[in-house]
């Protein structure tokens, strides 16, 4: 991270007439982008990727007699590389002037499972990412697997975005899986965490929601206040275990009496979903992220759970 930060740190997405499918043209042999200063920042994706991998080959050696990493691996056996593999999901985003108006420019690289997508300002979903999956459930490529950080594996693994955004998310498969399939799955997290007050969505008016919710099953402010879509779930805090209700955009939909997709796009009903949860000022958007984290239940989902969101309302 450090290596991306200082590479890309004095580096400006220049401003163009026209952004369209040839601005994003790759050459057909390498991958690589027709357009200098695109092609720059993958170049520094994709070297941030080999720094990572050397820093991890750098902490092994300097581990290989540690005496506690060999009463884990067992006696006589030195720590070596792969018995420190990890994924890693790289994003760098810019705002860039485009139509009067910012424009989100994302570049993305991934080696491991896991997912990145970005909703944009018209609550559509784009996913930014192939998770490298293996033969059985639960296998993916590493960071230290052979071939991965070779240069047509990391550009077959680069996507471009460009449109004005609402947020970026970036997650472990703890996250990604518990919302498989990740299309339309992104796009129904995004939503649970508007409905939950862990993100604000602005822009929407009290005319505008009200006239959106006369088409539903709650068709006032009041009732979808007092609708219930929610469960409960156990969460552990510094008093003890308390239950907390979580709410989900399955939930919200049936109550409302509207398939799914037309929830997820619809901006209003999801402002008015979460009139009812307004955040608490004096907790910071990361500790009721890392709230609903802890709380919210999936059947089958026992992974650790990694989630980064860089929202145009609020950075989390």
């Amino acid at each position: 991270m450090n290596y991306l930060a200082e590479q890309l740190n004095n580096h400006r997405i220049k401003e163009r007439k026209i952004w369209d499918g040839e601005t994003f043209r790759r050459d057909s042999t390498d991958y690589s982008f027709d357009e200098a200063d695109l092609e720059f920042v993958q170049q520094a994706l994709h070297q941030a990727m080999h720094k990572a991998y050397q820093a991890v080959e750098q902490a092994a050696e300097e581990r290989k007699e540690s005496e506690a990493h060999q009463k884990i691996l067992g006696e006589n056996q030195e720590l070596n590389v792969n018995d420190l593999s990890a994924t890693l999901l790289l994003a760098a985003h810019s705002l860039v002037k485009y139509k009067n108006m910012n424009y989100s420019f994302i570049l993305t690289c991934q080696v491991g499972d896991g997912m990145l997508a970005a909703v944009d300002n018209k609550c559509n979903l784009r996913l930014l990412g192939v998770p490298d999956t293996g033969e059985y459930a639960g296998q993916t490529d590493f960071l230290t697997s052979k071939n991965k950080l070779e240069r047509f594996n990391l550009m077959s693994k680069t996507f471009g975005f460009f449109s004005p955004m609402r947020a970026l998310l970036v997650m472990s498969d703890g996250v990604a899986d518990d919302y498989f399939p990740n299309d339309p799955g992104m796009l129904n997290l995004w939503g649970d965490l508007i409905i939950n007050g862990v993100l604000e969505l602005k822009g929407v008016t009290v005319e505008s929601a009200v006239a959106a919710l006369k088409k539903t099953k709650l068709a006032k402010l009041e009732e979808i206040e007092k609708a219930q879509f929610h469960y409960l779930a156990n969460v552990v805090t510094p008093t003890g275990i308390e239950q907390m209700p979580i709410r989900t955009v399955g939930l919200l939909a049936e109550q409302l009496g509207i398939p799914l997709p037309e929830l997820m796009n619809s901006p209003e009903l999801l402002w008015a979903a979460a009139l009812g949860v307004l955040p608490d000022e004096n907790v910071l958007p990361a500790a009721r992220l890392q709230s609903w984290l802890d709380s919210y239940q999936v059947r089958g989902s026992a992974d650790d759970r990694t989630l980064v969101i860089l929202s145009r309302e609020i950075l989390v």
